[in-house]
């Protein structure tokens, strides 16, 4: 018996290599994992393997390292039945084009994440994040966008889309909000701007009947923490991220990739 590793069709064709994504418990099998990174080491040249709960530095794999490159904090909350108005420098971005303001501050967003701490990935998260940007102001990757301007400048940022979240009892699913990106320029930080903008969001899904909102973040990004505590958000899980790169795969200039055999 092994675990089962789905592909990450975006990130396999934004990379150049196949990824696959891996979902275990706290308390695995070690030998179903060994195994089946055995067996996925043809298929996948990267495998995120996601472990309930904060887990050690590495765990332990076939011939490569798998290192923790993160480890995550769900919030959620549910939306009240009465919001605050949206602060009047809060304001929805409409335009279909990505300003180079919403570019900047797309990739501050990204300062902690995984992506920037693999060294093999690092040199390419900042286009992985203006990807991220340009495709949500197409409406691919997020439903809104709320900016902070304040005296002709865009110095705040945050991204929400309307997703359907199940429930494992009931086989039911409802709507919950997920906010993505979130960052205020350095020079902006500590006046409010943050709030102003998640309260934008629930805004949102006040006037959508969205019950729920979720918002994800490094255990180690403490700012962030405070703010959603100081907003109602309740912690719901934790998590830790490997990256686990499977030794022996080659790049052919004719074929690309290859794996192992």
């Amino acid at each position: 018996m092994t675990y089962h590793i789905h592909p990450v069709d975006w990130e396999s064709a934004f990379f150049g290599f196949p990824i696959g994504s891996l979902d275990i418990p706290e308390n695995f099998s070690q030998t179903e994992l060994l195994e089946t990174l055995r067996q996925g080491q043809q298929r996948f040249r990267l495998v995120y393997i996601f472990r309930q709960e904060f887990g050690p530095e590495i765990l332990e794999s076939l011939d490569a390292p798998c290192v923790r490159c993160d480890q995550r904090i769900s919030f959620k909350k549910t939306i009240p039945t009465t919001v605050l108005p949206v602060d009047e420098r809060v304001r929805a971005y409409t335009s279909t084009i990505c300003s180079k303001q919403l570019e900047a501050l797309a990739i501050k967003s990204g300062t902690m994440t995984r992506f920037k701490r693999d060294p093999e990935l690092s040199l390419q998260y900042e286009r992985l994040f203006l990807t991220w940007i340009n495709n949500s102001v197409s409406g691919g990757l997020a439903d809104c966008i709320w900016t902070w301007r304040e005296n002709g400048k865009m110095t705040g940022l945050v991204t929400v889309r309307c997703a359907r979240r199940g429930h494992p009892e009931t086989g039911q699913t409802e709507r919950e909000a997920r906010i993505g990106m979130l960052a205020v320029d350095e020079k902006f930080r500590r006046k409010g701007i943050a709030s102003a903008l998640l309260n934008a969001c629930e805004f949102w899904c006040h006037s959508l009947d969205i019950p729920t909102a979720a918002i994800i973040t490094q255990s180690d990004n403490v700012p962030t923490i405070a703010l959603c505590e100081k907003l109602g958000f309740v912690q719901a899980e934790r998590d830790s991220v490997y990256h686990y790169w499977t030794p022996g795969w080659a790049y052919d200039t004719r074929k690309g990739w290859i794996g192992h055999h």
